[in-house]
């Protein structure tokens, strides 16, 4: 038995050792979760929320109280709307009943015109002196609620279009994106406030942008590298990250070239551009050829577009209780 405990204490030893060790070894940082680009029907789906939250907003109140600038606002809403879809059947009949206002809501009328007439007043000059944010006003009124529905809108609807690839390899894609660019800008329509000339210019200079799919902020799975930018002219890329930079040549779906980065570190790297543009696998080595590898996706990509939302409906007492959500489905593989 002595003998044995003597052979068993250094196998004991190292067994922990090698415990020791896995415990205090980090794990490797995970590669940032890569959304699908959007397609087609990405894009319809988008069209019928966007429908829905300004049908809402049309549908608040219940009355349609003739000659009312809360109703003016309604049938703007549903111009707005229209321009999304105007194929949309939930766009029909929506003011097919009307009332005459009493004399205490043509009073409240009136004072709710004047306080828009004064806030317009304010903002126009203050966006003629630059002084201003361009973003809708902040406020609950029916016309800033609506403001501001239309530009989270419009903002989503650029935020999709610039998921799509310009790349001329992928005819369909840069098709569609052109098409939702072309409709966002139809949409947009007149313009008079700056956070609209701001949209719209953003369009006109996504519909005229060339195809440079290295720009931009991307996310690294190495946490050494964490946020790489990069910019791109023509065939030349440069980059920084938060410990060094980079030059690189584009070379079809590639890019290579060398990086330096805190003292006397530096190396070679090698970028491959993935699906749709949203991503790229990297090899970098180090100044004596060690090879690393790691993935990146484009910073805004990991996350679908945010619609958010600004309608609320008055408060009522509930007559039930409500439905508890069906449990998510486990994802795959687990």
């Amino acid at each position: 038995m002595t003998r044995c405990s003597h052979c068993l204490r250094p196998l004991a030893l190292g067994l922990l050792a090698v415990v020791l060790i896995a415990v205090d070894t980090p794990a490797p940082p995970a590669p940032p979760v890569y959304v699908a680009p959007p397609t087609a029907e990405t894009w319809e789906k988008l069209k019928a929320t966007h429908i829905d939250q300004v049908v809402e907003y049309a549908n608040v109140g219940g009355e349609n109280k003739g000659g009312s600038l809360e109703l003016e606002l309604r049938e703007q809403a549903v111009a707005f709307a229209r321009r999304i879809d105007a194929k949309s059947p939930k766009l029909k009949n929506l003011f097919a009943r009307k009332r005459a206002m009493t004399p205490a809501e043509q009073t409240a009328d009136r004072a709710l015109r004047e306080q828009i007439t004064t806030r317009d007043k304010t903002r126009l000059a203050e966006e003629s002196g630059g002084g201003a944010k361009a973003m809708p006003p902040s406020g609950e009124d029916v016309v800033a609620t609506l403001e501001l529905l239309r530009f989270v809108i419009i903002r989503d609807q650029i935020q999709l279009a610039k998921q799509l690839s310009l790349d001329p390899d992928d005819q369909p894609t840069v098709v569609l994106r052109k098409s939702i660019l072309t409709q966002v800008k139809v949409t947009i329509g007149s313009t008079k406030w700056a956070w609209e000339k701001r949209l719209k210019d953003t369009v006109d200079q996504l519909l005229t942008a060339k195809y440079e799919p290295w720009i931009g902020t991307w996310l690294c799975s190495s946490e050494e590298w964490g946020e790489l930018a990069l910019t791109q002219d023509g065939a030349a890329v440069k980059g920084t990250w938060k410990d060094g930079s980079l030059t690189g040549e584009v070379k079809g779906r590639h890019v290579v070239g060398k990086w330096t980065g805190q003292g006397t570190q530096h190396g070679g790297f090698s970028f491959t551009l993935g699906e749709n543009d949203q991503g790229f696998n990297a090899r970098v080595t180090d100044k004596v050829d060690r090879p690393t590898s790691w993935t990146a996706i484009r910073k805004g990509s990991e996350e679908p577009p945010t619609v958010i939302e600004v309608i609320e409906e008055p408060a009522e007492e509930p007559t039930e209780q409500p439905t508890p959500p069906a449990p998510a489905e486990p994802a795959p593989g687990n």
